[in-house]
């Protein structure tokens, strides 16, 4: 061993000499907080690792050399400063002189995770190759998989996978796989990545019952939403919890009024009358609520029941109610012309018909004179 100088540092009041190895970087072990000023025999610092007495020390201090030649210390902290600047020879540094790849910061974050954030393909592929685990959780229960995934760094994710990562792992915030989170950040690429490597196109969240095909289907994610079916995932599942509980991909994809999703989920057997479990609206009383006539034209040629009644808190609505509601004569005219009953009566015993001219008798906007009148006319 080369030693070029030595430092004295003073802890539990015995004094012990540290053996410099020639290099520019070094890491120190606590508790020595700091080195002596004025010892100008020390001309490098070390790169690889410290002995003390023989043995190799956890570092816990940084010490390296700034451009003015002097020595600096900084706390292990520096490595994660390291790892967002990308400064690949620091990190590097730090392993070497036997640096926990596993250190974790104050939010359970290993090194790894913090890597994968930042998108350093090459300190994950280091710390990677020094130990790192590839399936380290942070204090959420995140993964580095994860965190890939949503930020859609692909090539990190092959990476991870490489090593042994889980593709199917859910964490502890939210049960959602890496294939969820995804399809939730709209990455096309990626999701098609997951699912050639293996990724469960059908896990569902355990919490609230969400799959990939719901919520791609009530995010509007047309293209995410063909590239599932194609995939053959089920349609049958349901949202178990939150506001949209009960609903399908059906009732979700005709919220947004696409029809071209609603015909491949049509095709996949799933049946247009479809209505939500423990009560709400059907795909045509959706199609009405959000005005989308296109996809109200397509429900109505696939044979939707223009006289379905809604349940729950929507007081058994039937489609023409809420096209009475929206004030909308287009609508209605759709309705009523394949038999839409206009005398139909809800939970409060009140029919379309009721709506509009009690609307209008309280000096509503002239539009319900003429709606008064029209359902009328097909009485």
């Amino acid at each position: 061993m080369r030693t070029v100088g030595r430092i004295r540092a003073n802890a539990f009041d015995k004094s012990l000499f540290f053996f410099i190895l020639f290099s520019e970087e070094a890491y120190l072990p606590a508790p020595f907080p700091y080195i002596l000023h004025g010892e100008r025999d020390v001309m490098y610092i070390l790169k690889k690792r410290v002995l003390w007495f023989g043995q190799t020390l956890t570092p816990r201090y940084f010490f390296r050399r700034n451009q003015s030649g002097c020595i600096m210390r900084y706390a292990v902290s520096t490595v994660v400063d390291a790892i967002r600047a990308g400064t690949l020879p620091t990190v590097r540094a730090y392993l070497r002189a036997g640096g926990d790849p596993e250190r974790r910061d104050e939010m359970g974050s290993t090194l790894l995770h913090i890597a994968v954030l930042e998108g350093k393909l090459n300190i994950v592929s280091l710390l990677l190759r020094h130990g790192a685990q590839a399936n380290a959780t942070d204090a959420y229960g995140n993964t580095p998989m994860h965190i890939a995934c949503l930020y859609g760094l692909k090539e990190i994710a092959e990476l991870l996978l490489q090593y042994g990562a889980d593709i199917d792992s859910t964490s502890d915030l939210r049960p959602w796989t890496p294939l969820m989170l995804a399809v939730n950040e709209n990455y096309t690429e990626m999701v098609e990545w997951l699912l050639t490597h293996g990724a469960n196109p059908n896990h569902v969240d355990v919490d609230q019952g969400w799959t990939p095909l719901l919520i791609a289907c009530d995010l509007g994610l047309k293209d995410l939403t063909l590239q599932l079916l194609e995939r053959g995932v089920r349609v049958d599942v349901r949202v178990q919890g939150g506001d949209a509980r009960g609903r399908s991909a059906l009732h979700l994809a005709s919220y947004y009024g696409e029809v071209e999703l609603v015909r491949a989920l049509l095709q996949q057997g799933v049946d247009v009358n479809q209505q939500p479990e423990g009560g709400g609206l059907s795909a045509l009383h959706w199609a009405v609520y959000n005005e989308h006539l296109d996809l109200i034209e397509f429900l109505l040629a696939q044979g939707a029941d223009v006289n379905i009644r809604a349940s729950g808190l929507y007081q058994q609505r039937a489609p023409l109610h809420f096209a009475v509601a929206a004030r909308s004569e287009h609508m209605a005219v759709m309705l009523l012309e394949v038999g839409a009953n206009p005398l139909q009566k809800d939970a409060e015993d009140q029919s379309p018909l009721d709506i509009a001219l009690m609307r209008y008798r309280e000096g509503g906007a002239v539009v319900y004179e003429r709606l008064w009148r029209l359902l009328e006319s097909y009485i």
